[in-house]
Formats: C-alpha cells, sequence, structure tokens
C-alpha cells in the first residue's frame, strides 16, 4: 500500500514537473505592440520611441513637428515649447509647458487630452494635439 501511494505521488510529481516545462511565456504575450506613426503613408522614425500612457498616445513632438513644417522652439527653463506653422494658409502659434493641460493657440488658450510629458530628453505629447491644433 505505501508503494502504489509512493508510485502515486511519484507520478503526479513528474506530471506536474512535466507540465511546468509546457507553460506559455506570459510576459510576451501581454508585451505592447510598437507603436507606427504615419504621414502621408509613410512611417515615421523617432529617436524616442512613441508610448501609451492611461490610454493616450503620446508621441515626440519635434519629430513630428519637423516632418509636417512646423518650426519648433524649447526653452528648457520654462519647459515650454513654441511652435509655428500654418494651418490652411493661416500662420498658427501653438505654446505649450511640460506637465500643463493647456496649450495656447494663437493667443488662446484651449484645453489637451493630456498634458506633454518629458521623457528620455524629449517632449513627448498627445497624438490627438497634432490633429487638433495643425
Amino acid at each position: 500500500m505505501l508503494h502504489t501511494r509512493i508510485g502515486k505521488t511519484a507520478a503526479a510529481t513528474i506530471l506536474a514537473l512535466s507540465l511546468l516545462g509546457t507553460t506559455p511565456n506570459l510576459h510576451d504575450a501581454y508585451a505592447a505592440p510598437a507603436i507606427s506613426v504615419m504621414l502621408d503613408d509613410v512611417p515615421l522614425k523617432f529617436d524616442a520611441e512613441p508610448r501609451i500612457d492611461k490610454g493616450v498616445t503620446y508621441v515626440p513632438f519635434r519629430t513630428v513637428g519637423e516632418a509636417l513644417g512646423i518650426s519648433i522652439t524649447w526653452n528648457s527653463k520654462t519647459q515650454t515649447i513654441k511652435a509655428n506653422g500654418n494651418v490652411k494658409g493661416q500662420a498658427t502659434e501653438v505654446l505649450l509647458q511640460v506637465g500643463s493641460t493647456t496649450a495656447t493657440v494663437n493667443g488662446e488658450k484651449v484645453k489637451l487630452a493630456a498634458p506633454p510629458v518629458q521623457r528620455e530628453g524629449r517632449v513627448l505629447i498627445p497624438l490627438s494635439s497634432f490633429s487638433s491644433q495643425f
């Protein structure tokens, strides 16, 4: 009887150990896909990775801005970005500050979906800000 119990325990242990080797790597299964941003059907190449944070897609401001022909100035002291471009032939000036959910567009205050953030030496802004401002 003891011999049978030891045999069943050994069989159960071997079965459990064999199953451990077949479990999927859950870390890989939930890895976030790479974010691709297209401009006129051409993928933009970023010097800092776009990211999704709390449902908001953030992209490096300078890369997208320059691709759209926008002139960008960074003030590190005040953590603000000044962007000048044209929208439908009209000159447009946008001021953004890291951490602020309010932008100034041609002197008017505009609410942003989320504040710009600074990561890895780059300012990332919500992608939706480009579509609404430029």
